[in-house]
């Protein structure tokens, strides 16, 4: 074999090599949250620690990434509740992050005759026609949630455009401009604190039927044979780290103490390690 040939079977083995190395780029989309970081610091340790793959992260709304990725401008989105109607578009990874479950909280300053957990959303709305619920336009709330409020009458519904932003809802609720909000408790908790509220505005929770206790967060991603081995990854990083105390105190460092019991007894059906707390 002559000295000209070596060298070409060796470049083109180098080159192969290199070809066959480089990781696949996902452009992931997130609408930044700058209040609870439980899912922030989730994604940066999966992000700093995956192989084979390198995420290119660009911030847009929730609604402006659905409309990228579906066009082909990226693959995933960070933190979305998974639906039906998202459902047959995208494909989700397991569960990144657990919230104490959606509840119904009221303005202060409204008073309403009402037993806890008597009524579903539906009935309680039903029951009390004078108020306003008050949702943003790019948040889904569930499958279940999300029909009830597509059936209101436009008079009960208050739907605020723009970014989603949960500080924001806090205070227009305290504010007055609705009277009713669909929140988790602990991000509700955390802005009362963050916005520093007199007690007396502190908006009121009411327990409704129906509305799971448990909420988890999603990465979704569009359809390819990338994302399906990127989310693969994902989930078998996120259910080594589920097991971990560093996973529990990510939650739980940002769940006010009044409402840690109900979140661990939730918390404990998904990652049972009770010896870690």
């Amino acid at each position: 074999m002559s000295s000209l040939l070596r060298i070409f079977i060796g470049v083109f083995i180098l080159f192969s090599f290199n070809v066959i190395a480089q990781p696949d780029i996902v452009k992931v989309y997130v609408n930044v949250s700058e209040d609870v970081k439980t899912e922030q610091l989730v994604f940066d340790y999966l992000k700093d620690n995956i192989s084979g793959f390198v995420i290119v992260e660009e911030e847009a709304s929730i609604n402006r990434s659905l409309k990228n990725i579906l066009s082909g401008d990226g693959q995933c989105v960070r933190n979305l509740v998974k639906n039906q109607s998202r459902s047959e578009a995208l494909i989700f990874s397991e569960p990144l992050t657990y919230f104490l479950g959606l509840q119904l909280f009221l303005n202060a300053n409204k008073e309403v005759n009402y037993v806890h957990n008597s009524l579903n959303l539906s009935e309680f709305i039903e029951a009390h026609p004078n108020l306003v619920l008050g949702v943003e336009h790019e948040r889904s709330y569930g499958d279940e949630v999300d029909s009830v409020v597509k059936g209101l009458d436009v008079k009960n519904v208050y739907v605020k455009d723009g970014v989603e932003n949960e500080s924001q809802m806090h205070t227009m609720l305290v504010a007055d401009r609705f009277d009713l909000l669909l929140e988790y408790p602990s991000i509700v908790e955390f802005n009362h604190k963050k916005l520093a509220i007199a007690s007396t505005f502190k908006p009121k929770q009411l327990s409704i039927k129906g509305l799971d206790p448990l909420v988890p967060g999603h990465i979704a991603c569009i359809d390819s044979d990338v994302t399906r081995a990127f989310l693969k990854n994902i989930n078998a990083m996120l259910r080594q780290l589920k097991a971990t105390q560093q996973y529990y105190r990510w939650h739980a460092d940002y769940i006010d103490p009044s409402l840690i019991n109900a979140f661990n007894e939730n918390f404990n059906r998904i990652a049972p390690a009770e010896h870690l707390r």
